[in-house]
């Protein structure tokens, strides 16, 4: 079968936006500019986790794909809606 690329991206949008939740939940409770600054030089650590531009952009992208996933499920009508 075939994977639709416009079905992968949606997927792929998806698993950005829980990935996020993951490090929302596990890395940033504690995260600050000097935990960042403390770790920026590790090879072994994600660069969001390292460096604020990274982060801050990381979010931004986040915010894009949840703001996209908002508007694709207020476009659904609940079944009682009809």
């Amino acid at each position: 079968g075939e994977y639709p690329r416009d079905v992968a991206m949606r997927h792929f949008r998806l698993a950005v936006i829980d990935y996020f939740r993951f490090f929302l939940g596990r890395f940033w409770r504690s995260a600050s500019l000097e935990s960042m600054e403390k770790k920026r030089g590790s090879k072994n650590t994600n660069l969001i986790n390292r460096d604020p531009d990274a982060a801050m952009a990381f979010v931004a992208t986040v915010d894009r794909f949840l703001t996209e996933y908002e508007n694709e499920k207020s476009c659904v009508k609940a079944p009682e809606e009809e």
